[in-house]
């Protein structure tokens, strides 16, 4: 199932039989798209209503900053990873800015959104791994979409009618 835009951005989704151990078990996958761009590059397995509802949560809740929005993509996605995750003990973790559910951020895909002129910005990369520096590597591959806001409610939408069983995710 897909909830969004697929060429801006989408949540895209479905439960499998396969791996679950009973009609109660909601295991699946959930990937982002991103101007295109899937976050992360491979399928992984996910409780899909908890993470549609971290993302929903994420979503309803984007702080406006108009600085960290008016940067350009790179400096933007440096800025909101640094807030999410800032050097040990330097500050607390700022997550209202994550939109990535822990599922792709376990596989170091990092999605963050910003709003500010009234619309969102998000921005996405996928990092590697400093294992001997404890932090992620920055690269030049960083993603950056601009939604209305109307196109955020409608996800939101979606999602609530997804969480509340209105629409059942196809067999």
């Amino acid at each position: 199932m897909v909830i969004g835009d697929p060429y801006k951005f989408s949540i895209i989704f479905d439960r499998v039989d396969k791996w679950n151990m009973s009609i109660n078990d909601n295991n699946g996958y959930l990937n982002l798209s991103i101007d295109s761009e899937i976050f992360p590059k491979k399928l992984i397995n996910t409780i899909v209503n908890t993470s549609l509802f971290d993302i929903k949560n994420s979503l309803n809740n984007i702080p406006v900053d108009t600085s960290i929005y008016n940067m350009n993509t790179s400096e933007a996605f440096k800025t909101l990873y640094n807030l999410v995750y800032p050097v040990e003990f330097e500050n607390d973790n700022d997550y209202r800015y994550e939109l990535s559910p822990m599922a792709l951020t376990d596989e170091n895909a990092f999605v963050f959104a910003v709003k500010g002129k009234g619309k969102v910005k998000i921005v996405a990369s996928i990092l590697e791994y400093d294992y001997e520096n404890s932090r992620h590597i920055f690269n030049d591959k960083v993603i950056e979409v601009i939604l209305e806001q109307d196109e955020i409610a409608e996800i939101v939408n979606n999602i609530d009618d997804i969480i509340n069983g209105y629409i059942e995710p196809e067999e």
